[in-house]
């Protein structure tokens, strides 16, 4: 498994998302096209993003761990956060 690849998927995600459950259809179509989860890793995933505090889009850096391990929880972390990082420098430059 590629490292870029791999933040590549969970970039993608989260680009064409809105947050929160939104980058789950994404990331079940081409991580599991991949064959690099399986059901249980997102059903795992998903009940300790939602039973954890904080924000529901969570459930992704706790996916990265499971099919990844720590290096698949900074990728998705870093992926997740980048989105609204950019457009908060851009909103910045505009005002």
């Amino acid at each position: 498994m590629n490292p870029l690849d791999y933040f590549w998927q969970f970039l993608k995600a989260s680009l064409l998302s809105s947050g929160g459950l939104g980058p789950l259809p994404f990331l079940h179509r081409d991580l599991i096209g991949l064959g690099w989860a399986g059901e249980s890793d997102f059903v795992t995933a998903i009940a300790v993003g939602q039973v954890s505090p904080g924000p529901t889009g969570l459930w992704t850096i706790s996916l990265g761990y499971l099919t990844y391990g720590w290096v698949g929880a900074g990728l998705g972390l870093i992926a997740l956060s980048l989105p609204p990082v950019l457009a908060l420098v851009v909103n910045g430059f505009y005002n």
